[in-house]
């Protein structure tokens, strides 16, 4: 999954995290993409990656990442 690969680096490159450890992307079965992260600003930055890769992905990766951003977006509006 190399789309998803480019996603998950460049949402460590936003931020910041050098040792690749505050956000992780795993596959699942159940919704493809399982993403892991340390707090909620990393939400933030996965959403910017997933908008910033958008274009680059083929398309059945593509709706796994716009049902990982819509679990996401709705996971900010409850943290709120």
């Amino acid at each position: 999954m190399e789309g998803a690969s480019r996603v998950e680096l460049a949402a460590k490159l936003f931020c910041h995290d050098e040792k690749r450890k505050r956000i992780r992307f795993k596959h699942t079965e159940k919704m493809g993409i399982d993403v892991e992260f340390m707090g909620k600003r990393d939400i933030d930055r996965v959403l910017r990656a997933i908008e910033n890769q958008n274009n680059a992905m083929p398309a059945f990766l593509r709706e796994n990442f716009n049902r990982v951003d819509e679990v996401l977006t709705t996971e900010i509006i409850e943290l709120s």
